[in-house]
C-alpha cells in the first residue's frame, strides 16, 4: 500500500502491491475431474447462444451467478448430468457481487458501478 509515513516523508510499498493474480480458465479446468471437463466441453457448443442470453437479460445474467444449472436450464439447453454434481447453486452470489461503498478522506462516498459482461472467451 502507498502512503506517507506519519512524521516522515517516505512512501511504503506493500509486498506484491498492483500484481493481480489470477487463475486462467485452462488453470481452472485441469483442477476439475475428468467427467467435469468433458461435460464443460459439451456445453462449448451452445457458448454463442448462452452469452447472448446472459448478455441481453440481467435477470438470466442474475440467475446464471446465482444457479448455472437452472440459467441454463431456462435458456434451453440440456446439462450433462456430471456438471450437476459440481454447480451448486449459490443463493448469495449476486449480493457477494455488489461493489462496495468507500469513504474518501473528505467523506464523499464512492461507488464503483459495475456490469458483468459474458464472453465466448475467443479473441476480441
Amino acid at each position: 500500500m502507498k502512503g506517507k509515513e506519519k512524521g516522515g516523508g517516505s512512501t511504503h510499498h506493500a509486498p506484491n502491491e498492483g500484481q493481480v493474480h489470477t487463475k486462467t480458465p485452462g488453470d481452472l479446468m485441469t483442477q476439475l475431474p475428468a467427467d467435469a471437463r468433458e461435460a464443460i466441453d459439451a456445453l462449448r457448443q451452445h457458448g454463442p447462444r448462452i452469452v447472448e442470453r446472459l448478455n441481453k437479460d440481467d435477470k438470466m445474467r442474475e440467475l446464471f451467478i446465482r444457479d448455472p444449472i437452472s440459467a441454463l436450464h431456462e435458456i434451453g439447453i440440456d446439462v450433462p448430468t456430471a456438471l450437476m454434481k459440481y454447480a451448486r447453486p449459490n443463493p448469495g452470489a449476486p449480493e457477494a457481487l455488489q461493489p462496495p461503498t468507500i469513504r474518501l478522506p473528505n467523506g464523499q462516498l464512492v461507488t464503483a458501478n459495475v456490469r458483468i459482461r459474458f464472453t465466448d472467451g475467443g479473441t476480441r
